[in-house]
């Protein structure tokens, strides 16, 4: 008799039967989010290309390889303890005004970091540099150490304003 009254104690002390609140399952870890740190359009690369950095040396030697050692943009501080620089070059282009979006950051169903990404055109309209260009996009989000799957798309900029049309009343 004494078993049948432990179980029915455990119970009690448990919450278990009736009355009992379910508690939904947890949100899964939000979406990571992208910080830009730089974008260039005339830089040392070719392209296209995608790299991480998870430490100070590597993302330096690849700054200076880039960007040189006496132009701008300066190599920024990042706390590599907290995360990750995520390096897009889309690639030469004959033309300038090119751009890097980041769409979205989220993980894939294996835990790779997915990165969406558009190379923008010039929209119609726009005034474009004259000359080759090669746009990179450089940015941090949060510590990552496993594999990144990088998915590119193409797509047009939004059409400019008519310079004319835009001094009128």
């Amino acid at each position: 008799m004494r078993f049948p009254m432990l179980v029915v104690g455990l119970c009690v002390l448990a919450g278990c039967g009736g009355g009992s609140t379910v508690l939904p399952p947890a949100d899964p870890d939000p979406d990571p989010t992208f910080t830009t740190l730089t974008f260039q359009t005339a830089h040392q690369g070719t392209g296209p290309y995608t790299f991480i950095f998870n430490a100070p040396a590597p993302f330096a030697a690849y700054w200076r390889a880039v960007f040189g050692t006496d132009n701008e943009p300066s190599l920024p501080a990042v706390d590599f303890a907290h995360s990750t620089v995520l390096v897009i070059a889309a690639g030469q282009f004959p033309q300038g005004e090119y751009r890097i979006a980041v769409d979205r950051l989220s993980f894939d169903p294996d835990g790779a970091l997915r990165v969406d990404y558009a190379v923008v055109r010039p929209g119609a309209g726009c005034v474009q540099d004259p000359g080759p260009s090669n746009p990179v996009l450089i940015g941090v989000t949060e510590q990552h150490q496993g594999a990144v799957n990088w998915v590119r798309a193409l797509r047009p900029g939004a059409p400019c304003p008519d310079p004319a049309g835009a001094a009128e009343p």
